[in-house]
């Protein structure tokens, strides 16, 4: 196959991946008209596990972090807690309260909020161009919730809404640069397993809570299939088809294909959802979009998250996980 040819199948896969994780507002927004977060953050994780584990179990399992120091452990479960529970229990209160087109519009702030994070708790110097990202992510958050606050009681609980899923957001950033932090990295796979059982075991108790006196029965089928497919679609497939784009381009190149997952997802919101696209969602869009593609110019990371999912990819690793075709 020529050069072309790969690269084109590449950017393929990778806007494939992050159509998938864009899907996930519209899925989360779905499963919290029905279920109570925590009890939605279980069955997701629990989808995702009877996959992930027995996948990874094939490959040698989890072995590797017995030998992991008690720094690295600390900083797994950390990661679990944050970046699994904390993302998709803060997604589902949110877009409890908020439309899933702005829940889209704030999820694509994810590049420009791990700089600002990296800044204020790591004391990182980024350069002129992740803090002109900064600015114009902002802008966007501010052109959405502007609009939520211009209006009465309903606009004000879309507000608190934004603000969860911005909470989301950062819990995603703190995932990632905790990643970086970590002595010894596992295989993506195997990592991406281990946060997604460590996630199952921290949602359990307060699943188990929510879920007494919930009848089930009375949930609507269509919540159970947002939960399977937020389990399976993006967590799994989305994994494997954001593996097979990054083993053939750049991290840079990788990177920019994260402003699909906004745009997906603001659109999935109108297409699956029945929700309208204001002006102030496609000017939203656009400034985030612009910051998405001036962090990814701006120097790629080693190591690309999957927004939502509970795995961190190499950018440049041939992967095993699947063959390639």
């Amino acid at each position: 196959m020529s050069v072309n040819a790969e690269k084109i199948r590449a950017y393929v896969y990778l806007a494939l991946a992050m159509t998938t994780v864009g899907s996930i507002v519209p899925a989360a927004k779905v499963m919290a008209g029905e279920l109570p977060p925590f009890v939605a953050g279980a069955l997701r994780l629990a989808v995702a596990a009877a996959v992930l584990l027995p996948w990874a179990a094939s490959r040698g399992g989890l072995a590797p972090i017995g030998g992991f120091d008690r720094h690295d452990k600390v900083l797994l479960a950390l990661q679990a807690a944050a970046g699994t529970v904390g993302f998709t229990v803060l997604m589902i209160l949110g877009t409890a309260r908020t439309s899933a087109a702005d829940a889209s519009v704030v999820t694509g702030t994810l590049p420009a909020v791990v700089t600002l994070v990296s800044v204020l708790l790591f004391r990182e110097q980024p350069g002129r161009r992740r803090w002109l990202a900064i600015a114009l992510a902002t802008g966007g958050l501010a052109v959405v919730n502007l609009h939520t606050l211009n209006g009465g009681g309903l606009r004000r609980d879309r507000f608190l809404g934004n603000l969860l899923v911005l909470g989301a957001v950062v819990s995603e950033s703190l995932f990632i640069l905790l990643n970086k932090r970590l002595h010894r990295q596992l295989p993506a796979l195997e990592q991406s397993a281990a946060m997604t059982g460590l996630g199952l075991l921290y949602v359990l108790p307060p699943a188990l809570i929510e879920a007494n006196g919930l009848d089930l029965g009375a949930v609507a089928a269509r919540a159970y299939l947002a939960a399977v497919y937020y389990g399976l679609v993006p967590t799994v497939l989305g994994f494997v088809w954001w593996y097979k784009g990054t083993e053939r381009v750049s991290g840079a190149e990788a990177g920019v294909f994260t402003g699909v997952m906004p745009i997906a997802g603001a659109g999935l919101s109108a297409l699956v959802l029945g929700e309208r696209l204001g002006v102030h969602h496609l000017a939203g869009l656009g400034l985030v979009v612009a910051a998405i593609a001036l962090a990814a110019g701006a120097g790629a990371p080693r190591r690309w998250r999957i927004p939502g999912t509970p795995d961190t990819l190499p950018v440049h690793h041939r992967a095993r996980v699947s063959s390639r075709s």
